[in-house]
């Protein structure tokens, strides 16, 4: 078992950011002390912390990947896949605000009014 301060120091994150996560139902402590309030983690949630750091690192939302890890990988496809859909969508506005800032960029180079 490993205490919720030694757990948090393995993954580089925060006793708080645990507390979190408890919190919203997404990795609750397997044991916590009833005489202290001390949460404890197992072994077995080390890959459960590494999926959630990992599905984290592809910016997925916290009830998305709560939702993810209560079903096996092979039913992940929607999930997945409706974020693949909203990843690309923000790629096409930041693409249109990066086009935007470019003409602007232009204009002031050049001495132009900025906006047309």
């Amino acid at each position: 078992m490993f205490s919720s301060g030694q757990f948090a120091e393995l993954f580089g994150v925060s006793k708080r950011l645990l507390r979190h996560y408890n919190e919203i139902g997404l990795l609750v402590p397997a044991d916590v002390d009833r005489s202290n309030g001390y949460s404890y983690y197992s072994r077995d949630q080390l890959d459960a912390m590494k999926r959630i750091m990992y599905l984290r690192s592809l910016q997925l939302p916290l009830p998305d990947i709560k939702e993810l890890l209560a079903n096996p990988p092979e039913a992940w496809s929607g999930g997945i896949s409706r974020h693949l859909t909203s990843i690309r969508d923000q790629r096409q506005r930041l693409q249109h605000i990066e086009t935007q800032l470019e003409s602007i960029q232009r204009r002031i180079d050049v001495g132009e009014p900025v906006i047309p």
